[in-house]
C-alpha cells in the first residue's frame, strides 16, 4: 500500500484530478472528429503542454514548501 503524508494527500488528489481533466479534454477533442489527424495532433500538443504545466505547478508547490 502506498502512503502519502497527510499534508500532501489533498494536493496529490488535486494533481490527479487536473491530469484526468487534461486527458479527458484530449479524448473529447479527438472523439468523432471528421479531420482526426489534424485534430489529434493539436489535441496531443495541448495535452502535453497542460501536463507539463501541471508538473511545473507541482514542482513549484513542492519547492516552496506548500
Amino acid at each position: 500500500m502506498t502512503t502519502h503524508p497527510a499534508s500532501r494527500a489533498p494536493q496529490n488528489e488535486a494533481v490527479d484530478r487536473l491530469r484526468r481533466r487534461a486527458w479527458q479534454a484530449y479524448l473529447e477533442a479527438t472523439r468523432n472528429s471528421e479531420e482526426y489527424e489534424a485534430t489529434e495532433q493539436e489535441a496531443w500538443r495541448r495535452l502535453q503542454d497542460r501536463l507539463a504545466d501541471i508538473d511545473a505547478e507541482l514542482l513549484l508547490a513542492h519547492s516552496s514548501g506548500a
